[in-house]
């Protein structure tokens, strides 16, 4: 027995090292074929190597790309940018919003502030869109593009120019490949380019699947605070804080539409979240309730006013009559009544995405 438990422990370590993806001798990447030569073969073997020795680790950046991903693949989608970019999210900041570089490039994309603005992320004491996937990744699609379209018609130069620059990568010839759509990977090929791969290899198998944490893309209106959404999901505020480090003071701003991303654990709140719904209270309609039966629940008192969505008696109390698709932080708006008084009020109405769900619910003041 003690024998067999030594031969065990002598042939762990390479049992653990044969774990990772091996790298092929041909790869598709966007729109090229990639020949991959076994000098270059045995390098990115060794970084796939180092992405999943450790199992822990590994598996923690698996479960945020799975979380992340749908968002980047969305945005990437929107701006017609080839899906495999998004693994270049996780060699650059491995999905820490706040990582900052050496060279003081920001968030999850590494942009520095000058490149970020020129892409149109607002980078100021107020707000840092570095560190918002939604807007981040509308940057580095955009910048991406336009590397290609101008000096390109290449991926994987665009690809090299994103570390280096535009600029630097045609000082060193990569226009010369402009236009090709396969090329060979050897030992000569950019270090970021190689990386890059490795990153994409040893992730593109393992992020499919459902994640444990989903996210909620809230399209926030001015002035909510994150402690206003965060209620109206009922999640805790100090998870909505930390998947929004953007903000950095203060309430969202009115100069733009801004997203906030809200964590949870439930599906259906992630399914009903894809609904498009309007941003201020409806006020014409068909209602649940016949107004003109004295007989019929609630007794709301001045009918007239109820169906513009003014603030009436209802039941003796004064409320708002609200509909399915009604945001509630408007509706808590037209009764003049913070967003947390009237969550307590009404702690029965179901929301998603700040968003009136049932049709017709009477929202007590």
């Amino acid at each position: 027995m003690e024998f067999r438990f030594f031969a065990l422990f002598l042939l762990l370590p390479f049992l653990v090292k044969s774990q990772g993806p091996k790298v092929p001798s041909r790869l598709q990447f966007a729109d090229m074929k990639l020949r991959i030569m076994e000098d270059a073969r045995k390098e990115i073997q060794e970084d796939v190597d180092k992405l999943t020795r450790s199992p822990t680790y590994f598996n923690k950046q698996v479960e945020k790309a799975k979380s992340y991903f749908p968002i980047i693949e969305r945005v990437f989608n929107e701006e017609n940018l080839p899906d495999d970019f998004k693994f270049l999210v996780l060699q650059e900041s491995g999905l820490i919003s706040d990582a900052v570089s050496a060279s003081n490039a920001v968030g999850f994309w590494q942009f520095k502030d000058f490149t970020a603005m020129e892409v149109g992320l607002r980078v100021d004491r107020q707000v840092d869109e570095r560190m918002n996937i939604v807007a981040a990744s509308r940057g580095a699609a955009r910048y991406m593009k336009k590397n290609n379209n101008s000096f390109f018609d290449n991926w994987l130069m665009s690809l090299q120019a994103y570390q280096m620059g535009p600029g630097t990568a045609l000082k060193v010839g990569a226009d010369k490949h402009r236009g090709e759509k396969s090329m060979t990977i050897n030992k000569k090929t950019y270090w970021y380019v190689k990386k890059y791969l490795a990153h994409k290899i040893a992730y593109e198998e393992a992020v499919k699947g459902t994640p444990q944490i989903k996210l909620i893309e809230h399209k926030a209106i001015p002035n909510e605070s994150l402690n206003d959404i965060a209620a109206l999901y009922r999640v805790d505020s100090e998870e909505v804080d930390r998947y929004n480090k953007w903000l950095r003071k203060g309430r969202i701003p009115d100069d733009k539409e801004y997203t906030v991303i809200v964590p949870t654990e439930n599906a259906a709140l992630v399914a009903v979240n894809s609904e498009k719904v309007s941003d201020k209270p409806t006020t014409t309609g068909a209602f649940e309730y016949d107004l003109a039966d004295p007989t019929e629940f609630p007794a709301i008192k001045d009918e007239t006013l109820a169906v513009r969505g003014e603030l009436v008696e209802i039941n003796g109390l004064s409320g708002i009559l609200a509909r399915k698709g009604d945001k509630i932080p408007a509706v808590a708006a037209l009764g003049n009544l913070e967003l947390s008084k009237f969550l307590k009020y009404n702690d029965q109405v179901q929301i998603y995405e700040g968003t009136m769900l049932e049709s017709e619910q009477i929202s007590t003041m």
